[in-house]
């Protein structure tokens, strides 16, 4: 296990980002704090370290860990895997960080007007991603997972309100397009995520979030439009 307890809060949240949700979610000042020792942190806001720190190995990614092959996994289990990890990540995410945008606008903002640049995309992003993970959850996927059981079953899936499965996925493209040409626009903006000199701590939170965000909603799109949208289209065409 890494000895996380001698490294500060700051250290931990730039060498991984995501860990900021955490230590935030159990009442660790990832802002104010971020100079304390792990340690300090926890005996401060009365976490248990041992505990903790077993959550952050755990969360790590193996090293040696091959990737996984989501080519190999039925359609059930990739809608499963989409909602569980990367619509969950975007609903704990989404409203932290806008948060953040207005705490450090209302700082920086006249210092670095490119900051609320970024938060009228932000806003704009967040705004379609709210309905397009519901419309995914209540429609598409379920209609994916009868499709899938369906093949297995050797039967026919019910008939769809919408017709075929590539009308709900075109507009789904459609979205996923303009979520990536805002992630463009974020890290154009934000200079590929480069701290100015004066950035605080919450900057760099900020920051730091806002690349996890891209990494994790591109591999997300990756996995719907690379993946499990291909998939739905032939098995409907069988």
């Amino acid at each position: 296990m890494k000895d996380y307890a001698t490294m500060t809060v700051g250290a931990i949240v730039a060498e991984r980002p995501e860990a900021g949700a955490l230590l935030e979610g159990l009442g660790i000042d990832c802002c104010c704090g971020r100079g304390k020792t792990l340690a300090e942190a926890c005996a401060a806001s009365g976490v248990n370290l041992p505990d903790l720190a077993a959550r952050l190995d755990a969360a790590r990614p193996a090293a040696s860990a091959a990737p996984e092959d989501w080519g190999s996994r039925t359609p059930s289990e990739l809608a499963e895997h989409i909602v569980g990890v990367h619509h969950t990540f975007l609903r704990r995410e989404l409203p932290r960080l806008a948060r953040l945008l207005d705490k450090v606008c209302g700082v920086h903002g006249e210092r670095h007007p490119e900051l609320l640049a970024i938060r009228e995309t932000f806003r704009d992003l967040a705004a379609e991603l709210d309905p397009h993970m519901d419309k995914e959850e209540a429609i598409l996927f379920p209609y994916i997972v009868e499709l899938d059981r369906a093949a297995r079953r050797g039967g026919r899936p019910p008939a769809p309100f919408f017709g075929s499965v590539a009308h709900p996925i075109a507009m789904m493209e459609r979205e996923h397009e303009r979520a990536g040409a805002a992630l463009d626009a974020i890290r154009d903006r934000s200079g590929g995520y480069a701290l100015p000199e004066d950035a605080c701590p919450s900057f760099h939170d900020l920051y730091a979030g806002l690349l996890a965000l891209d990494g994790d909603l591109r591999r997300h799109i990756e996995l719907e439009s690379g993946v499990l949208f291909p998939g739905a289209e032939r098995l409907e065409a069988r």
